[in-house]
């Protein structure tokens, strides 16, 4: 598995990248925590995946709304979702995946984690 789930004391959820970043890892990890007895739609999402390298293809990372809105779609609409970056690549990546005008979710791409957690909380201003 690519990504370790945590459930914060913040009421926060964060996925922290353990190994290359791919759709399948992805979606592993989305579903392992729907999955989650502790499972709380309405919890604010930190993806951290700082230090692993991301390999996902151009056509296949467009298609990550779909599935992902297939399983939790509207309930998670509006919710906020955070995705931590280190490098110019994942950045790229990540902030194209976050244009995607298919998400349900409102997602914001940050490369410091404070700043993150603070726009997930709702007590930042935006990005």
């Amino acid at each position: 598995m690519a990504f370790r789930t945590e459930i914060l004391s913040d009421e926060l959820v964060r996925h922290v990248a353990t190994g290359d970043i791919t759709m399948d890892a992805i979606v592993s990890a989305y579903m392992g925590w729907i999955e989650n007895p502790f499972f709380n739609p309405f919890l604010p999402v930190l993806w951290d995946v700082r230090r692993h390298g991301i390999r996902i293809a151009a056509r296949d990372f467009m298609r990550l709304p779909e599935r992902t809105n297939q399983v939790t779609g509207k309930r998670r609409a509006g919710m906020r979702t955070a995705v931590l970056v280190d490098s110019v690549n994942a950045e790229f990546v990540a902030t194209t995946i976050a244009g995607h005008h298919e998400w349900a979710v409102d997602i914001r791409v940050f490369r410091d984690e404070d700043a993150a957690r603070r726009w997930l909380r709702g007590t930042a201003d935006e990005p």
